[in-house]
């Protein structure tokens, strides 16, 4: 079966396109649920800005003491919540 959804992305741009064409492309429950239920990859949500920095998992403990330890530089009044 075809894909009811595709993706394709350039640059910081995603463009989702419904794939049925047989049925004017109608919005159905089934496709709705496959637009919300769609995972991207680490390098496709670092692509569209869902996320700043991506990881390997052997990385990721050192990536994150050097950030903690870089946001605690900073003035204590600009890490209060």
């Amino acid at each position: 079966m075809d894909e009811l959804v595709l993706c394709s992305i350039d640059g910081a741009i995603a463009t989702l396109t419904l794939n049925r064409p047989g049925k004017l492309n109608a919005l159905t429950a089934d496709v709705f649920d496959r637009l919300r239920a769609r995972r991207l990859s680490a390098a496709e949500a670092a692509d569209i800005g869902l996320v700043d920095h991506c990881a390997p998992d052997a990385e990721l403990d050192g990536y994150v003491a050097e950030l903690t330890a870089r946001i605690a530089a900073n003035s204590p009044g600009s890490n209060r919540i």
